[in-house]
């Protein structure tokens, strides 16, 4: 496995899926049934998917404003800036996919079967 695609180790990724796991049981849930406030900027599902989209495009806007502020850097420092913060941000998001993954196969999408005239 090369460098950028090494996962967190185990005890890692174990308490972010604890966190994760938490924050969704404890915080989340209960916020969205509004059994208390927790302070999240969403009180609904459609308000939640929402603030997922905003963050998404903030995320893709910081990518490219990281990129833009190395490309003002002196070119050695900048290219070892690049790889150290993109190196720690692959490792980041493999650890929420090999979580996300993990949790698809726990807690799997209930599908209805589609019905098809004919």
């Amino acid at each position: 496995m090369s460098e950028t695609k090494k996962p967190f180790t185990n005890s890692q990724q174990q308490m972010l899926a604890a966190r994760v796991e938490w924050e969704i049981r404890q915080m989340i849930f209960p916020h969205l049934k509004h059994q208390t406030d927790h302070g999240y900027p969403f009180n609904s599902d459609d308000e939640m998917m929402k603030e997922h989209v905003n963050n998404r495009m903030e995320v893709l806007m910081n990518l490219d404003a990281i990129d833009r502020a190395i490309m003002k850097m002196q070119s050695e420092y900048g290219d070892a800036f690049q790889y150290i913060s993109f190196r720690e941000i692959s490792h980041l998001i493999n650890a929420f996919l090999e979580l996300a993954e993990q949790r698809a196969q726990t807690h799997p999408r209930k599908t209805e079967p589609t019905v098809v005239a004919g």
